[in-house]
């Protein structure tokens, strides 16, 4: 695996998706399905048997082939693995021996607990997975709309690189959103700092209520926008105020997302600590899939 965050990464991904038979796992393979993955793309789909499901090798290896079946296409390399273990600790053994470009997993397994937005297996790759990681919630829908959310940081400048790698179709609607650090004194009324954007798709009008953006914060939405503009056309530029996880969360819901993409790391992250609290709190409340994109810009590494 080379850097996730190299701007023009040269090598087709490798891709491992969890498949425990689930809806969520069903929901991650039609998200696969929908993503046009450059020829060569490697998928591996494991499946994990706990001890006490031994004798169901065949149902699960089964349930794999079927997996397989749904993701082949020309140019695609989709093979199978099936495992004894527990599924958490088996994953990311599996992930350190392969070093993907990509993780899938389905937000919830299938004995995941009604009323959770997030299974078991989930967070514990989530906390301890190196890679970049995509969780997918039940039911997949289509990728109309993706919100990626930046602070400047090297891991939001890996989230922006990444995306890119994916090349989701040109129709895509695209939303760069940031967040400054809450006012002092925020009246009521502005609590909520969202406008819907109103100027054409490609313009670089950024939609806020706040009364002025910092000059930095406007440079580092130029540079994100550039970046992204030629993959991505119907992009839009949001800034908010308050607390970053609340904001964002509070944004996709107003504004329909199906995905949304941020680095593990804010600005302010302790560097040993593999995740950071508005990406933490974002795939464990976000009503719709996440990808996580952990890594170091190589020129920052």
């Amino acid at each position: 695996m080379g850097s996730p965050c190299l701007p023009d990464h040269p090598e087709p991904m490798k891709i491992i998706l969890a498949d425990d038979g689930s809806k969520h796992a069903q929901a991650a393979i039609n998200m696969l399905q929908s993503i046009p993955f450059a020829e060569q793309t490697a998928i591996m789909v494991v499946g994990v048997v706990p001890p006490i499901q031994a004798t169901t090798h065949t149902i699960w290896q089964q349930r794999l082939d079927y997996s397989k079946n749904m993701l082949m296409r020309e140019g695609l390399h989709v093979t199978t693995e099936l495992v004894a273990g527990y599924p958490a600790e088996t994953l990311l053994r599996i992930g350190e021996m392969e070093k993907p470009d990509l993780m899938v997993l389905g937000a919830k397994g299938l004995r995941a607990t009604l009323g959770i937005l997030l299974g078991g297996v989930a967070q514990q790759i989530i906390e301890y997975g190196t890679w970049p990681l995509l969780i997918v919630r039940h039911p997949f829908r289509n990728l109309h709309t993706v919100t990626l959310a930046t602070d400047g940081s090297p891991s939001s400048k890996c989230a922006e690189n990444f995306l890119k790698r994916l090349h989701l179709s040109k129709d895509t609607f695209m939303n760069i959103v940031h967040v400054l650090p809450p006012a002092e004194h925020l009246a009521p009324e502005h609590e909520i700092l969202i406008e819907n954007a109103g100027p054409q798709p490609g313009s670089s009008t950024i939609s806020s209520l706040i009364d002025e953006v910092p000059v930095e914060i406007n440079g580092l939405l130029d540079k994100t926008y550039e970046n992204i503009l030629p993959f991505y056309p119907n992009l839009f530029r949001h800034v908010m105020q308050g607390d970053a996880a609340t904001e964002i969360l509070q944004f996709i819901q107003q504004s329909p997302t199906d995905l949304v993409v941020s680095g593990s790391r804010g600005l302010s992250q302790v560097q040993s600590w593999l995740l950071g609290s508005v990406s933490r709190k974002l795939v464990h409340y976000s009503s719709c899939s996440v990808l996580l994109v952990k890594g170091t810009p190589p020129e920052m590494g």
